[in-house]
């Protein structure tokens, strides 16, 4: 991912179907991301999630929450 060594937690790999797969992945960064499978990508952009019970958001780059 963004040329550098798989960050986070990647769970296994399963095919849910022709063509779909799933898994379970837990970025360690933030930023641009590329996912592949079966010769198939797609990109993906992370951004860190602020949790407040009912819902959850992000926040534009260029600001930040303390903490």
């Amino acid at each position: 991912m963004n040329g550098q060594p798989v960050g986070g937690t990647f769970g296994p790999i399963e095919q849910a179907g022709p063509g779909t797969y799933t898994a379970d992945w837990a970025p360690a960064t933030s930023g641009r991301h590329v996912v592949s499978a079966d010769g198939a990508a797609t990109e993906v952009y992370v951004q860190k999630g602020y949790d407040l019970g009912l819902v959850c958001f992000t926040l534009p780059e260029y600001l930040r929450l303390p903490g």
